[in-house]
């Protein structure tokens, strides 16, 4: 089910996912790709405005593809998004939201509107590992299932239910957004879930997803 299926947003971070899988593309013709080392000279002064920051990558190192992609994944980190960006197989990348039927945005594009439904496709293919091979689907939603963003879907799901998901935030002056799309893991019934949101109180819109998140599992445990 769908509510507002034609409501766009600016997915912000959640993005990071088709990066991701881009990456984990290529491995699977290349493998030493993910070992590759990047070096990080100095933290980007040109980044969208990020507030949920858990852990920053250290200027003047050297880091693995797969430790960037897992430190853009796992903290969200801008920094590391902008140094795989810079290495990024953009036919790849642009091959993907072609395949899912999504837009593909201009080099110099700086938004990339969105609606839960579409960007939900991602999520679906992981799950289904029908565009990964089986090892880089599963290792995908590993990652994602180690999100330390847990202040909205995942805030009121037991300890013991595993989701997999990827948040973003959005900054327009007073205009905020802050969005979610995750799997969870509910016994042998898991489900997918996309909530996109917008105000101008971050702790509300976290509350929103929070309140979501929780009435969503407690509809699906007991039907």
């Amino acid at each position: 089910m769908a509510i507002n299926p034609d409501e766009q947003y600016s997915p912000g971070s959640m993005m990071k996912v088709v990066t991701l899988l881009s990456y984990l593309k290529d491995s699977e013709k290349d493998p030493s790709i993910l070992n590759k080392r990047l070096f990080f000279d100095t933290h980007f002064s040109q980044l969208p405005e990020q507030t949920i920051i858990t852990k920053r990558l250290s200027p003047g190192q050297s880091y693995s593809v797969r430790d960037l992609l897992e430190t853009m994944i796992i903290d969200s980190d801008n920094d590391a998004t902008v140094l795989l960006a810079s290495q990024t197989n953009f036919k790849t990348y642009f091959s993907l939201l072609r395949d899912l039927q999504l837009p593909v945005p201009a080099m110099d594009q700086k938004d990339y509107p969105i609606t839960t439904v579409k960007f939900s496709r991602l999520f679906r293919i992981l799950f289904n590992a029908s565009y990964l091979n089986q090892t880089n689907s599963e290792y995908a939603l590993d990652l994602l299932s180690k999100s330390k963003f847990h202040e909205g879907l995942a805030k009121h799901l037991p300890a013991n239910v595993t989701m997999a998901h990827k948040f973003g935030e959005r900054f327009y002056g007073e205009d905020q957004q802050l969005h979610e799309t995750g799997i969870v893991y509910l016994e042998n019934r898991p489900y997918l879930v996309s909530v996109m949101t917008r105000g101008r109180s971050q702790d509300q819109l976290k509350e929103i997803l929070s309140i979501t998140g929780q009435t969503i599992y407690e509809f699906m445990r007991v039907h």
